[in-house]
């Protein structure tokens, strides 16, 4: 009986009737618990918490830079779930969601990009580096871009919807390869930087890569 309901309801989640009657509370809710959280979290992040030791208050940008770096590879994720979706079921709330999500996702990672070449600027002393973290970003933003761009190059609806839902899978799948691999080459010319230089990296390098790798 469970798994009859669970597939009942499963379907009837991929009518958009059906989903946005039964989503109207939640999506209230959430408003009225997420919106408080969220400017509680700014006001106190940006104005209250205490200089860092080594940036001072140039830190702070990263309450916005963090937050907006998870978001936009949560979207992301979120886009090939409902790619893959509308691949196997043909589901039509899987492609409203991803046509709705893919220009929110662009510029949620166009805000961490720009946040994090501001907060480079006083911490590395350079706004914009070819490191794994940067580089990923930037492909992450591309793939956004292309998935607007491709359903708005596809005429038919139907085969635009398709061609996203396949770019969004694929590149899901392919992402964490690529991405494992940009760290390699990253760690590989620190380690040369570091040999060439005939010494490791100091304190202060140190914590910057830590704060970069949190970022």
């Amino acid at each position: 009986m469970a798994n009859g309901w669970i597939k009942r309801t499963f379907h009837r989640a991929g009518s958009p009737r059906w989903f946005f009657a039964g989503s109207r509370r939640w999506v209230i809710g959430l408003y009225l618990v997420g919106v408080p959280l969220v400017l509680l979290g700014s006001v106190w992040g940006l104005g209250f918490v205490p200089p860092e030791r080594y940036q001072g208050d140039s830190f702070r940008i990263l309450f916005v830079h963090v937050p907006a770096a998870s978001l936009a590879q949560s979207i992301y994720l979120a886009i090939a779930v409902a790619g893959l979706v509308h691949l196997v079921w043909r589901m039509k709330m899987a492609e409203l969601f991803i046509a709705a999500a893919a220009p929110i996702g662009m510029a949620i990672t166009g805000a961490a990009l720009a946040t994090g070449i501001i907060w480079g600027m006083p911490t590395w002393g350079a706004g914009w580096v070819w490191d794994a973290r940067t580089v990923s970003t930037l492909v992450l933003l591309l793939l956004f871009f292309g998935l607007v761009a491709l359903r708005q190059a596809v005429p038919r609806p139907e085969r635009a919807a398709q061609a996203v839902s396949l770019l969004a899978v694929v590149a899901a799948a392919v992402a964490p390869a690529a991405q494992q691999w940009l760290v390699y080459v990253d760690a590989q010319g620190r380690a040369a930087l570091a040999q060439d230089g005939g010494r490791t990296m100091n304190e202060g390098t140190s914590k910057q890569a830590l704060l970069s790798r949190v970022s």
